[in-house]
């Protein structure tokens, strides 16, 4: 992968706005993602075949087929995931509820916020925990929970990991499982703790990455190959971080000398990506952008005429 890389040509998928889309990943073939505040889950599945054409006569991109509306929640979708049966997990106001097909779900345990709360982002530990942040509307009282599975298709009611945060975001693991990393958009960081995967508990803080808010707020986050991918929300970038070489317990602080790319990307407002697996020594790139505080959810504009977003973007990389 050439980090350096500055330019990508991007393409929109055939959708109306979306005004929090997020939380994107790849599951068996297809893109998944979720427009929060609709209590909606999205799938696109490319035609795979597009990698096994000639060079000399293949399409920038695969045929761009029309996304389908898995899942209309009767309340909001903070996040979802795919556990290790592959069940799909919806992270509602609710609870988490299974995706039981043809737009059903069950609820499996019921989780109680207090005002205005929800589910933002989430992870499947090694060991199959969700792992969820919280927020609320004044970016108080977050706080990161486990859900461990019961044995029986459910889950236990969650256990507190970390308290005070003000908008829980993007999760990540170390390829080994030893390191876990975890976004607090607010205060622009980025952190790492120990992960006691047999306990499911989180050690000491391992490391501190912070974005300068000039850059934007980072949101969204995955590993790829020891390097972090962050959406920079208010910043129109994903930022690409390098993991490797930081000593544990030094070197914390801001991102400078982390910096390996950095993918500029349409929208003021992009909240996430996901990558497919490679194919061909090329894969496909996914980023979620938002419409949230726009003028107009029609056009996706600020009250300054910039294009907050709302668009679904795919380029091949």
């Amino acid at each position: 992968m050439d980090y350096a890389l500055q330019d990508v040509d991007f393409s929109e998928l055939s959708l109306s706005l979306q005004e929090l889309a997020e939380g994107p990943r790849w599951q068996g073939g297809s893109f998944y993602w979720c427009n929060i505040t609709r209590g909606e889950v999205w799938k696109w599945t490319p035609d795979l075949h597009f990698f096994n054409a000639d060079s000399a006569e293949k399409p920038l991109l695969p045929a761009l087929s029309k996304p389908e509306l898995l899942v209309k929640a009767s309340s909001m979708v903070g996040a979802f995931c795919f556990d290790r049966e592959e069940r799909l997990i919806l992270l509602t106001e609710k609870g988490l509820e299974l995706y039981e097909g043809e737009g059903e779900s069950r609820l499996l345990l019921p989780v109680s916020f207090k005002k205005g709360g929800r589910f933002n982002d989430c992870i499947v530990d090694p060991s199959g925990r969700i792992l969820a942040g919280t927020l609320y509307p004044d970016h108080e009282g977050g706080a990161l929970f486990s859900f461990s599975p019961d044995g029986k298709g459910g889950f236990f009611k969650g256990e507190e990991l970390l308290s005070g945060i003000k908008i829980s975001n993007g999760m990540a693991f170390s390829a080994d499982g030893r390191r876990f990393y975890h976004t607090d958009t607010a205060r622009g960081t980025i952190i790492s703790y120990e992960y006691l995967e047999e306990e499911g508990l989180l050690g000491g803080i391992q490391d501190v990455i912070k974005i300068e808010p000039e850059m934007g707020g980072p949101d969204g986050m995955i590993m790829d190959d020891g390097v972090l991918w962050t959406a920079l929300w208010g910043g129109s970038a994903i930022l690409l971080l390098s993991t490797e070489g930081v000593a544990w317990g030094k070197n914390m602080g801001r991102s400078e000398g982390r910096i390996l790319g950095k993918i500029e990307c349409p929208a003021l407002q992009p909240t996430s990506i996901a990558l497919s697996p490679v194919f061909d020594d090329r894969r496909m790139i996914l980023v979620t952008t938002a419409a949230y505080g726009a003028v107009d959810g029609d056009n996706g504009l600020s009250p300054q005429g910039e294009f907050l977003g709302g668009k679904i973007y795919i380029a091949v990389i």
